[in-house]
């Protein structure tokens, strides 16, 4: 999607496919903290893969942020 993104058209073809990515990223959040809630994950790899997942969270909000208000 942020491939995608970086090919976009125009600025909200840009900031639709970012906000589906930053959906996407926050969905793997909870999925990752359901797998290491149910021991699929030990805690070294599932705060590994946590802190990562936050990390493009955090990118991918500020990409919004910085594209809204551009003018």
């Amino acid at each position: 999607l942020i491939e995608e993104a970086k090919q976009g058209d125009n600025r909200a073809d840009f900031m639709q496919k970012i906000s589906v990515a930053n959906k996407e990223a926050f969905k793997t959040n909870f999925w990752l903290r359901l797998l290491r809630d149910a021991d699929f994950l030990n805690e070294k790899q599932s705060k590994s893969l946590l802190d990562d997942c936050e990390e493009l969270q955090r990118m991918l909000i500020a990409s919004l942020k910085t594209a809204r208000n551009t003018d």
